[in-house]
């Protein structure tokens, strides 16, 4: 699985950051958008203008995004099979929805600018 985020959005950073601590259950590739190796999948994938606004995962050359996305990262997760659950049963419209809402606002998270 290969994970590609926004490298310049200081919230993205952050949950990155959170997700290296994590184990999973396979091999997982995080790489930022801005970086040599994700500019490359983008192109190979024609993912540049959506990148823009969503995480992007791949695996085995399948395209998630957003709400989808976290999904297969939560399912790929030892411990967090209660949130994959939870998320999975809630309808993927209202998944999309909140998932947009924060990704409008990512950048004054926490009531200010991101912290790096």
């Amino acid at each position: 699985m290969t994970v590609i985020y926004d490298g310049s959005c200081g919230f993205c950073r952050q949950c990155i950051h959170w997700l290296r601590k994590q184990r999973f259950r396979s091999d997982v590739e995080m790489v930022s958008s801005a970086d040599l190796s994700g500019k490359r999948l983008l192109d190979v994938y024609g993912l540049h203008e959506v990148c823009k606004s969503t995480i992007v995962v791949i695996i085995n050359d399948v395209i998630y995004t957003k709400s989808e996305a976290l999904l297969e990262i939560f399912r790929k997760m030892r411990g967090f099979g209660i949130v994959f659950s939870m998320m999975k049963l809630t309808p993927r419209t209202l998944r999309d929805a909140v998932y947009n809402c924060i990704a409008r606002n990512r950048n004054t998270c926490l009531g200010g600018e991101c912290k790096h």
